[in-house]
């Protein structure tokens, strides 16, 4: 008889538990997901800031804002801001 009592006690015991539980389980979840969608997106603009690429420039004075002046027939380049002229043989900007 106590050996019945005792289970009715775990049982009225343990439901709530178990259904709180499963409330924070869900709702951690729920939270992973979310900051997985609001991290990867951010983490891939960071990466496109600090890897950004410009168009290459052509041998002469620069007219766009910013490009890449590139040595030819090498990956080896500079930055070239607006009015210097890109050297393409050593891929050098100067005024």
């Amino acid at each position: 008889m106590d050996r019945v009592v005792d289970e009715n006690r775990l049982a009225e015991y343990c439901e709530p538990v178990k259904r709180i539980w499963e409330k924070v389980v869900k709702r951690a979840i729920v939270l992973v997901v979310f900051c997985a969608g609001m991290c990867l997106p951010i983490q891939q603009a960071s990466a496109a800031i600090k890897f950004k690429r410009f168009a290459h420039c052509a041998e002469g004075v620069v007219t766009v804002h910013t490009c890449e002046c590139h040595k030819e027939g090498s990956t080896h380049f500079h930055y070239c801001h607006k009015g210097y002229y890109c050297h393409t043989s050593d891929g050098t900007c100067r005024p």
